[in-house]
Order: C-alpha cells, then sequence, then structure tokens
C-alpha cells in the first residue's frame, strides 16, 4: 500500500538516499522516492488518509468508507458478517472502491468457502487451496493464529527461553502476544514472579550493613529459575486451547436476542483485573462468550486489598467502554461483578467522605455505570480470580470458567441463587474521613479596611477615605457640592497603602512596629522596610 501513495513533490527531497550497485568502484549517487516508505513514522497516517479519501469520494459506493475507516488497520482489512451473501457483496464493492482509487486489495482468506470462491484464485493467500477438498489453512492475523476451518483462535506456544538474569526474564516475558487477554492467568503467573525479582535484594559489596537490589545482569537464585523453567515447560498444554471467533456460533438472531455484558472484576496482594463475557439469551437458550481481559500486577508501594479492589473495578469499567464502543451488537445491558462488599458500599454511599485516593475512583466508577448494576459475587465463582492471582498453564483449558465465565450466568436469571452471609465492612475498611467542624470569627472594626470589600476601583476608593476623615460618608448632598483638594487625595492614598501593607504583611508590620529586626523568611527583608 505505502508504494501506492506518491510524495507530494516539495516533500520527495526529504526521502533522499545514496546509493551504487554492489561491488562497484563509482561515486554513489543520489535517489530520492517519490512515494511513501516503510518505516518513516508519517508514512501510516498519509496512506490512511488517501485510503479513506480513495473510499469517501467514490461516486457509487461512499458507504464503504465507513467500512474502511472501522475494519482497516493500516493494510489489513477484517471484517465480520451476518450472512455470507452480504459478505460476498461487501468484498466485492470494497475490492472494486479501492482498485478505483489505485489500491489493490488482495491476499484474501476467510473462514467461508462460499466467500473465498467468489474472489479470483490470483488474489487469495492460498492460490492452489482446493476449496471443495483441500481444509481452510491457519493464518495469522494482526498476530493471532486464526483456524479458518474451524473458524477459532488457537493458541501460540513459543516456548520462552531459559532465563538466569533478571534481564533474561524481562525480555521473554515481553515476547508474550495476548492482545485480547485469552493467557491472561497464565502471564499474570509470570510477571508477578518477575515482581518478586524485582524485590530482591543483595548485600552490598562496599557496605555489607546495607542491602542494594538485585543488578540486571546477576544470576537469578535456584528457586526462582526452577519455578520459571517449571512454568515455560506447561506451556506446552496451551496448545490445545481453541477460543471461538465468532460469538453467535449458534441461532442467535440479533433481532430476537438479549445481549448483555458481564464484567468481573478482582484483586489480590498480587494483582488485579477484570474479564468480560457477551451473554446472549434467545427463548429459553443461553449461552456465554469470552470477550476480553485485563490484569495489572499490584503496585510494589503495597495498598490495601480494599483500594485493589478499587483499582479492579475501575478497570472493569474501562473494559465495559472500550467493548461497548467496538462490538457492533445491541448491548441491552451492563452488570459488573466484585467479591468487594467495601467496594460496592463505595458505590452506594451518598455522602462520599473519602480519602482522595477513594473519592477520585469512584467518581470515575460512577461517570459510566450505575449502582443498579453493581452485583457481589463470591470469591470461589469469580473467574477475575484466575487472573488476579495466576494460574499454572496446566490448569487452563476448553472448558475452563476463564472462557466460559461462572456456570449461573448460563443459566436464566430466575435461577441466578441470592449471596447470603455477606460480612458488613468496616468504617476502617471504607476509609471514612472523620467530620471536623472549623470554627473562625473575623470582626472588622476599621471602616477604612472594609472598602476593599465594597469598592471596585482607586478612584472610589480614595474619594471613599477622604469622605470617612471628613465625617460625611452618608451624607450625599454635602459629596456632591464639596471639591477635594490633591493634598487630600494624596493622603487618602497613602492611607489605603498602609492599610493594605498592614492587611498583607501583618507579621512583618508589628515586627517593625515593635523595633525588632524581620525575620530570614520574610518576602520585605530585601527591601530594608521601615514602619
Amino acid at each position: 500500500m505505502y508504494n501506492q501513495v506518491r510524495v507530494r513533490s516539495p516533500d520527495q527531497s526529504f526521502q533522499r538516499f545514496l546509493w551504487r550497485r554492489p561491488g562497484s568502484t563509482e561515486a554513489p549517487k543520489t535517489y530520492q522516492m517519490m512515494v511513501q516508505v516503510f518505516g518513516l513514522i508519517s508514512s501510516p497516517t498519509s496512506c490512511l488518509y488517501a485510503l479513506q479519501h480513495a473510499a469517501n469520494n467514490h461516486k457509487k459506493f461512499r458507504y464503504v468508507g465507513g467500512i474502511i475507516a472501522k475494519s482497516f488497520y493500516v493494510d489489513n482489512y477484517i471484517d465480520s458478517f451476518e450472512t455470507e451473501e452480504l459478505a460476498i457483496e461487501t468484498v466485492s464493492q470494497v475490492i472494486k472502491v479501492l482498485a478505483d482509487g489505485g489500491f489493490r486489495l488482495n491476499q484474501w482468506v476467510s473462514s467461508s468457502r462460499a466467500v473465498l470462491s467468489s474472489i479470483p484464485a490470483s488474489e487469495r493467500v492460498h492460490q492452489t487451496l482446493n476449496l471443495d477438498l483441500d481444509d481452510l489453512p491457519v493464518e495469522r492475523s494482526l498476530g493471532v493464529l486464526w483456524d479458518c476451518q474451524h473458524d477459532c483462535f488457537k493458541i501460540t506456544t513459543r516456548q520462552p527461553g531459559i532465563v538466569r538474569t533478571k534481564r533474561e526474564m524481562l525480555a521473554e516475558i515481553a515476547r508474550i502476544f495476548d492482545p485480547l487477554g485469552f493467557l491472561l492467568p497464565t502471564t499474570t503467573y509470570a510477571k508477578v514472579l518477575f515482581q518478586q525479582v524485582w524485590k530482591m535484594t543483595r548485600q552490598n559489596l562496599n557496605d555489607p550493613s546495607k542491602r542494594e537490589p538485585l543488578q540486571w545482569d546477576e544470576m537469578l537464585p535456584d528457586h526462582v529459575v526452577k519455578k520459571w523453567d517449571l512454568w515455560r515447560m506447561e506451556l506446552m498444554h496451551l496448545e490445545d486451547v481453541r477460543v471461538p471467533r465468532c460469538f453467535r456460533d449458534k441461532p442467535f438472531p440479533s433481532s430476537t436476542t438479549r445481549f448483555e455484558l458481564h464484567v468481573f472484576c478482582d484483586a489480590s496482594e498480587v494483582a488485579f483485573g477484570a474479564c468480560c463475557y457477551l451473554r446472549m439469551e434467545c427463548e429459553e437458550n443461553v449461552d456465554t462468550k469470552f470477550v476480553f481481559a485485563k490484569s495489572r500486577v499490584a503496585p510494589i508501594k503495597s495498598l490495601s486489598i480494599p483500594r485493589l479492589e478499587l483499582q479492579a473495578a475501575v478497570l472493569a469499567t474501562r473494559i465495559a467502554v472500550s467493548v461497548k464502543k467496538e462490538l457492533r451488537l445491541p448491548i441491552h445491558s451492563t452488570l459488573f461483578w466484585t467479591d468487594s462488599e467495601v467496594v460496592l458500599k463505595w458505590l452506594k454511599s451518598e455522602h462520599r467522605r473519602y480519602s482522595q485516593f477513594v473519592h477520585h475512583r469512584i467518581n470515575e466508577i460512577t461517570e459510566t455505570s450505575s449502582n443498579e448494576e453493581w452485583r457481589f459475587i463470591s470469591g470461589r465463582e469469580n473467574p477475575a480470580d484466575d487472573c488476579s492471582r495466576g494460574l499454572r498453564p496446566t490448569k487452563l483449558d476448553n472448558q475452563h470458567r476463564w472462557f466460559t465465565g461462572p456456570p449461573f450466568i448460563q443459566r436464566p436469571v430466575s435461577q441466578w441463587a441470592q449471596q447470603d452471609h455477606r460480612q458488613e465492612p468496616t468504617a476502617e475498611e471504607l476509609e471514612v474521613m472523620k467530620e471536623r467542624v472549623v470554627l473562625s470569627t473575623s470582626i472588622q472594626t476599621d471602616p477604612i479596611a472594609n472598602l476593599f470589600n465594597d469598592r471596585s476601583s482607586l478612584e472610589e476608593l480614595i474619594s471613599a477615605v477622604i469622605d470617612i476623615k471628613k465625617g460625611t460618608e452618608d451624607k450625599d448632598q454635602e459629596k456632591q457640592e464639596r471639591a477635594t483638594t490633591v493634598a487630600e487625595r494624596e493622603e487618602a492614598r497613602r492611607t489605603l497603602i498602609h492599610k493594605m501593607q498592614e492587611a498583607c504583611f501583618e507579621k512583618d508590620v508589628k515586627t517593625l512596629i515593635a523595633g525588632k529586626q524581620l525575620k530570614k523568611t520574610s518576602r520585605l527583608l530585601k527591601l530594608t522596610p521601615v514602619y
């Protein structure tokens, strides 16, 4: 796609380069690229603009511009359709629109043989694929393996390497690519292990009485290496895990199906996280599908469990907002589930007399959710417990609750059990701030000092001071008839300056009147003031 977008002539000189044939002894020649190049920061934005411009300005299929804006990631087009007929029609129109704009859309792959048969073989990824006899291939879609034959995502299990230092462990964890959170319980286990390594210290070589952090290239303790080796060897068990790509692999028509989002959150001493499921109910059929999950390792500076649970609740609301924005399904309701009574009490409170930490996060939660949407779930049923504590890879399989959600949401709402024996949180856990009564009495007996609150300009202040000194502040007739002298106005101005100095530098003025020296912290000291 990049080479199809030309760079403006005035900007082409910024893409100059030197080149000569390999092995040649002639002087290098200067060339410049006339099209967008890979690696340039501006190239993706420029190409996407050109792509959308071509679609939006097409005379026949203008609505294709909306499809390209929502379903293109750089030069990858990913979309899903209700029917094969709609998919075939849209594909042909997208190809036509982009071809008219100078872009060739090829390398097609689909989980539908009918859609693939409508596309010329030369434009498919596998041009020699026999659609009648061969299985559909497994392709990588934005870094995730997609099994087109079974229309599901596969788990890639590139076994991490052997680590012996903190640097090597971090590098191996950073290579794990899991954008939707399929492997979150197992990756949380590795991240928690790395945080334990981060907290480790050793004796300072120069001062044995002190401790210092473990250095990046120092050897890790044997017990940490054994835990890591056991975890990486067990990753091979995830090769059999399959996650359905389509949420509605059963007959759930959008017109008669009730779609709900259920977001679960939980926290432990080592991590907090949230996971989201789509619940579909049509007549007597109920099904749930994993949508998205995210977790965070608890900060090294320890927080209380209620505060970590609150962090998990904030993460849950953010996930719900993102999922509802991206899903092209009519979400009828959203429910949030937590096993923290403290969080529920915070959200249902009206006075909100809490610490700033709690107050700010409650405000964020209530901006995107209501109290009625929050429910209690026991810790043993909460699937988010798996991403807050971590799981060994051998514990995760296709039937695990991490991929299906808790069993009760797969039943009709009338069969959901009521949670009893719930413990009431204490005031200390709620971090309720004590009420404090502050009384302040201000007695102002100086009439000139009061003028600063009542007058809006210097002229009004000067006139009012003159009236007060002459005793005519309430005699409007006399004020109109009487003229003021320059001396009176100058004296009034100085009086105002003195009053303002007394108000702004009260302590300093009292010190000078008492004949004492000003403190070194005084702002007036360098001015050598007298009074």
